[in-house]
């Protein structure tokens, strides 16, 4: 590698142990996160997602659950709810899924929806979709 470094000339940095824990460590507190994509579509992880007072007290009015191995949102809730229960794999299919999410959505007469979109890390599955 460094003979091959030296040739090209390249500065490359090869992360230590700690830096890969690090990062590790990011990945999980991404279920604590919440981002906004536009004006009332959020998506996040899974423990905002069953956080029930954060989602009535941010007027939350909608929650597409896209994990396979996350809580559903509880149905019994004011919260419209849709579980895909999706697996996080490269060759799952997520073009059904689209299709039940658009009608779950524009089925739904509420003209101020505040929806949120979530899977377990909040970054694949939930974006994703």
């Amino acid at each position: 590698m460094k003979s091959i470094k030296a040739k090209m000339n390249l500065k490359v940095k090869i992360p230590t142990k700690q830096v890969i824990q690090k990062k590790t460590i990011e990945i999980v507190d991404n279920r604590r996160t919440i981002n906004r994509i536009i004006v009332n579509l959020y998506v996040s992880g899974s423990l905002i997602a069953k956080d029930m007072n954060y989602l009535f007290r941010n007027d939350f009015t909608h929650v597409v659950n896209c994990s396979s191995n996350s809580t559903p949102t509880p149905t019994a809730s004011p919260i419209k709810t849709l579980n895909l229960c999706l697996k996080d794999d490269p060759s799952a299919d997520i073009i059904s899924p689209l299709f039940t999410t658009i009608q779950f959505l524009e089925n739904d007469p509420e003209k101020n929806k505040k929806i949120l979109f979530h899977c377990t890390e909040g970054i694949s599955r939930g974006p994703a979709l």
